[in-house]
């Protein structure tokens, strides 16, 4: 969204390999203009889900006692997800292997919410 629209690396392509598609960076969207990236790229990185609150190795999901804490039911917050960018960005999306892939797009909760 940046190099290629200025004639840089023009023929170059990405294959965007996923390890552990848990680990997807969510960040709030106020922190959109630290990225300085082009308003084009944007929606790339647009992503919502039911938490209230930006899990990460400090505050890991897997520690959050009562579900209630982090969220109300039906209720969606707006985030910025890295890794949903990475794959809508790449030319190629591969997995470390292909049972890997079978099991990320077998539903919403192994694809941990990147089924769309």
């Amino acid at each position: 969204d940046v190099y290629q629209p200025a004639g840089q690396f023009a023929d170059a392509k990405v294959a965007f390999c996923v390890h552990n598609i848990a680990f997807q960076g969510r960040f709030w969207p106020e922190s959109w203009e630290t990225l300085q990236l082009p308003e084009s790229s944007r929606a790339k990185f647009e992503f919502e889900d039911g938490y209230n609150k930006v899990f990460s190795e400090i505050t890991p999901a897997d520690e959050v006692e009562n579900a209630k804490e982090v969220s109300e039911l039906g209720k969606m917050y707006p985030k910025l997800n890295w890794l949903q960018a990475g794959f809508m960005s790449a030319d190629k999306n591969i997995t470390v292997s292909p049972n890997y892939a079978k099991e990320v797009v077998a539903n919403a909760e192994k694809g941990v919410e990147l089924d769309k």
